[in-house]
């Protein structure tokens, strides 16, 4: 179990907030407890995509750490509570790979967001927020029932000793995508 915590209330706390003790088992970056304005690295949970979709596009003046602003390219997200994301070349041409060089074309289209540990950049090795070469492959719930109910046949059938066991398996082999036999078949060995 990880225990974060934060400054204490004084000049050194940041925007005098009163923090609370943390507890948790996913580990916790400390760029979490400043209010960055767009996706980073530190945005995603430790060893974790996370698959957003692309609401909008825009070009907007971004203060960068040394205080000098620059025109960055962004994208907003559909999802609710996202941060934007600043776009930088590598994947602005990861999602020209995936879906079209045209960003009208980008609208709509969902992405998958990873950590690359020690990029070069700035001159030093960073961690960066990069975009999968791939279009994420979202479940329907119809396969999540579909999984679900197999997940379920198969659990009874390792416990099932009817004569006709042989048969079901094999049945199951040529209907895997049929959820009403897979149900009749968890009825019948359940």
């Amino acid at each position: 179990m990880t225990k974060v915590t934060t400054p204490s209330q004084g000049k050194n706390s940041i925007n005098n907030q009163k923090y609370k003790l943390i507890m948790s088992n996913q580990k916790t970056h400390w760029k979490k407890f400043f209010n960055y304005d767009y996706l980073g690295a530190y945005s995603l949970p430790e060893g974790k995509d996370m698959i957003l979709t692309i609401k909008r596009t825009a070009t907007e003046k971004v203060k960068g750490t040394g205080g000098k602003e620059q025109n960055c390219f962004v994208i907003y997200f559909e999802e609710a509570g996202s941060k934007p994301m600043i776009l930088n070349r590598t994947n602005s041409k990861t999602i020209e790979k995936i879906y079209s060089p045209w960003i009208e074309d980008w609208i709509g289209c969902k992405i998958q967001l990873f950590v690359k540990d020690k990029v070069s950049a700035f001159g030093s090795e960073v961690d960066a927020l990069r975009i999968r070469d791939f279009k994420p492959k979202i479940k329907t719930p119809e396969e999540i029932e579909l999984e679900g109910v197999r997940a379920k046949v198969r659990a009874a059938l390792a416990k099932y000793k009817g004569d006709d066991r042989a048969a079901i398996i094999a049945e199951m082999k040529k209907k895997p995508t049929d959820i009403i036999f897979l149900n009749q078949a968890l009825k019948k060995i359940s």
